[in-house]
């Protein structure tokens, strides 16, 4: 029952998001409310880990939209994890981690046509990411939520514009810098066991009683880890509220360049030492 009520208050929260908020845009992040105290917050990784809270200080009255600290510095290699401070028994928002390139069109909320024969969705111009929620229902069939998956969901768009799907509720991805679209998916504090349905479930569960129920329609993230192996700024943002950002900065070298530098070196000195040893086990040549 408690575990009922507590995605029910999830459900509510989806729902409210879009009449609170309305569509945002990947591609548009609005200017930032959060106070200068945590602005001017810069936080230096410290033996490779640093972690960042979303939205601390939320209570039942009260939604922080804030990434403290709002900006960390890293060197090339090193890690940042997210994550919910807030007490579970609490109402709170939902909140993402979201790295997005500037030419990503992609909102909340998206336009999808289905040919008419047709099975598959197709995204109207100019969206040019994303696609429907889809979930099961108590009767067997599919529900579709208006929504975009990319949003809610912990996924990752290549260069090729192939999308992934990350699974698990502690979320950990490595990026080299050609993703266009790096999402935590729903980013909430950890909900102590229950012993009702798994809540990174979003299908339908069936209680003590026998009746089935329903789950979010997206799979809930207690952390999510990203490793950045290129130097460089990386700004982001939370796809539900854009105007609750946070930048992470990486120092250093290029960690993909380093790997294929050590590979080359590795590779020729061996191409070397197999090469001196072939000559002095080859026979001396013989002259008629």
């Amino acid at each position: 029952m408690k575990a009922n009520l507590y995605y029910a208050g999830l459900l509510a929260a989806f729902l409210l998001v879009f009449v609170a908020s309305g569509p945002s845009t990947f591609a548009t992040i609005t200017e930032s409310t959060q106070s200068p105290e945590t602005i001017n917050q810069t936080q230096t990784s410290q033996e490779g880990v640093v972690t960042v809270a979303v939205g601390e200080g939320s209570n039942g009255t009260f939604q922080n939209y804030t990434y403290t600290p709002q900006s960390v510095e890293i060197n090339a290699g090193e890690s940042v994890t997210w994550f919910s401070p807030v007490d579970p028994a609490l109402p709170v928002d939902i909140h993402t981690v979201t790295f997005a390139d500037p030419t990503i069109v992609s909102d909340l909320i998206l336009p999808f046509a289905v040919p008419n024969e047709a099975t598959n969705f197709e995204l109207l111009p100019p969206f040019n990411a994303g696609e429907p929620v889809l979930i099961p229902t108590p009767d067997g069939r599919q529900a579709i939520v208006g929504v975009n998956k990319l949003a809610f969901y912990p996924a990752v768009v290549g260069a090729n514009n192939q999308t992934t799907y990350l699974n698990g509720t502690d979320i950990q991805y490595t990026t080299d810098g050609t993703d266009t679209i790096v999402n935590s998916g729903i980013i909430l504090p950890t909900m102590p066991p229950t012993g009702g349905p798994e809540p990174n479930s979003t299908g339908t569960e069936t209680g003590d009683a026998g009746v089935q129920s329903m789950g979010p329609p997206f799979p809930l993230v207690s952390s999510f880890s990203l490793t950045f192996q290129e130097p460089g700024a990386y700004p982001y943002f939370c796809a539900i509220h854009p105007w609750m950002v946070g930048q992470v900065v990486v120092r250093g070298e290029s960690q993909t360049e380093t790997l294929g530098q050590n590979q080359t070196e590795t590779l020729g000195q061996n191409q070397t030492e197999t090469l001196r040893q072939n000559e002095a086990e080859a026979p001396n040549p013989s002259f008629e």
